[in-house]
């Protein structure tokens, strides 16, 4: 599949009549009335390539041919039959352009240095030996090639043509002093831009990770690491890699982002000892709902991304057992309450937002504080017998499944709240009985109730906290593993 774009200025176009089966985009910078696409006069063909790039990522078909309204202007024949059936398996064609190389020692109408300072080194690592310059820019480029950059990338340079300090030519520059300057650059710049060999500043995307020493941050830390330029934040320093941040205090928050160039602050950070919550309220609301406007207001003020992590504690019905992402939550406990209102202030403030649900969370080896690590401590200290309660429903959540299927949707751009846990869905009885099962372990797992443990676990607690992926499933997004098949994973990783 094809797509055709078409960079038009007031001349006929109805040569494009003769492609049949491509996806046809004509942009116009006239006054005239027309049905075309509508941008504003300037920037030259380079502004309209790149528009339509940074609008269209998500959405390219395999080969993307570019064209100016005159084709020919730049050709030998006025034959673009070729462009249907192109199939070349190479990443980048230019049709009928002039092309000069040039090297640091001058070209065409430019200085080396001049274009290193406006373009080279603001996107790019390598320093190039040799450019080649295209008079008059149509080519063929394929999705991959294009996508071997990040839509944050072309973004930047769509940036570009409107700021003043570089948008117009000087006098004695060689073209009109009306003309655009950046547009002529970008011409000594698509062979190259498209060249994954020349590494971007904006191939990897800046991440800030709050709460990343925790059980959630462990995993999140070793995931996202591997494709993002990851710093990683919490008030407890308890890893080499992780840097002071306290998430109550904006100030400290705003450091981060003067000089880092963050586009996604995953916001882990959360006080999450139900007991603690209760007893601690005012550190509780601090941290976990004006945590989460602090962490929304550097989103909103830099324009970033923004994930929240919330939990399946904010729903407390009696008389529902499963709740799905459209359900309304009603939390008793001040731990879900504060949570809920972090998740209302993350979408009210930041459009660009995830929130993920997670249920009774497993993972992180020994930064475990949850119920999997709790029956661990006994059994390690010779317990004889476990006393398990049976009246707590809900879905077990693995760390390290949660941030992979976080990443499938934040790569789609699916923007919005989701429940996030593992298939399937049991009561704590349920769980340890199968933890005593793959360890193959002789011990008597006791069913109590809650009562049993009330002067330990005293702070109102969910019936059922059981979560159903409703909008995951609907999109295909939920690669979410039934819990059973993680708790065997972690056990088998714990030892």
């Amino acid at each position: 599949m094809m797509d055709i774009i078409i960079a038009r200025y007031k001349k006929d176009v109805s040569w494009v009549n003769q492609f049949k089966n491509s996806r046809i985009f004509i942009y116009d910078k006239s006054d005239e009335i027309n049905d075309f696409i509508k941008l504003p006069n300037f920037g030259r063909e380079s502004h309209t390539y790149i528009y339509h790039i940074v609008n269209n990522y998500d959405n390219l078909s395999d080969y993307c041919c570019f064209l100016q309204d005159d084709p020919f202007d730049h050709m030998g024949n006025n034959d673009l039959s070729f462009i249907e059936t192109y199939s070349q398996p190479i990443d980048f064609y230019p049709i009928g352009s002039t092309r000069i190389s040039w090297d640091k020692n001058g070209g065409p109408e430019y200085s080396w240095l001049e274009f290193e300072k406006l373009f080279w080194r603001k996107y790019f690592i390598d320093r190039p030996n040799e450019l080649v310059f295209m008079m008059g820019a149509q080519f063929i480029v394929t999705r991959d090639a294009i996508r071997s950059r990040t839509k944050e990338f072309y973004e930047k340079i769509l940036k570009e043509f409107e700021n003043p300090d570089i948008s117009v030519v000087p006098l004695g520059y060689g073209r009109n002093s009306g003309c655009h300057k950046f547009p002529w650059i970008l011409e000594a710049v698509w062979p190259h831009l498209f060249n994954k060999n020349f590494k971007s500043k904006y191939d990897t995307r800046n991440i800030l990770i709050t709460g990343c020493g925790g059980m959630l941050g462990k995993a999140a830390h070793e995931i996202l690491s591997k494709k993002f330029n990851v710093v990683a934040t919490d008030i407890d320093l308890n890893e080499e890699w992780i840097s002071y941040l306290d998430v109550r205090k904006i100030d400290e928050f705003e450091k981060y982002f003067i000089d880092g160039n963050f586009s996604i602050i995953f916001h882990l950070a959360a006080l999450t000892d139900l007991e603690y919550c209760e007893e601690n309220q005012e550190n509780a609301w601090k941290t976990n709902a004006l945590g989460a406007e602090n962490a929304a207001l550097m989103a909103q003020k830099y324009n970033c991304e923004i994930v929240y992590i919330s939990t399946a504690g904010i729903f407390d019905n009696p008389n529902q057992e499963i709740f799905n992402d459209f359900d309304d939550p009603h939390p008793k406990s001040i731990y879900g309450r504060s949570k809920y209102h972090g998740e209302k202030i993350v979408q009210t403030m930041t459009p660009n937002h995830y929130v993920f649900r997670a249920g009774w969370m497993m993972g992180g080896e020994n930064k475990d504080k949850k119920f999997i690590k709790k029956i661990l401590n006994q059994i390690e200290n010779g317990a004889t017998e476990l006393n398990v309660v049976g009246d707590k429903l809900g879905t077990p959540t693995y760390t390290h499944d949660f941030i992979n299927n976080m990443l499938g949707v934040i790569n789609k751009k699916q923007y919005g709240l989701y429940n996030q846990v593992c298939k399937g869905d049991c009561s704590r009885y349920d769980v340890a009985l199968e933890m005593v099962k793959l360890l193959k372990l002789d011990i008597p797992v006791n069913l109590v109730d809650s009562d049993f443990f009330k002067n330990e676990y005293w702070a109102p607690r969910p019936y059922s906290e059981k979560l159903n992926n409703l909008k995951l499933e609907a999109r295909g997004l939920n690669n979410m593993r039934h819990w059973k098949e993680c708790l065997k994973e972690y056990l088998e990783n714990y030892k």
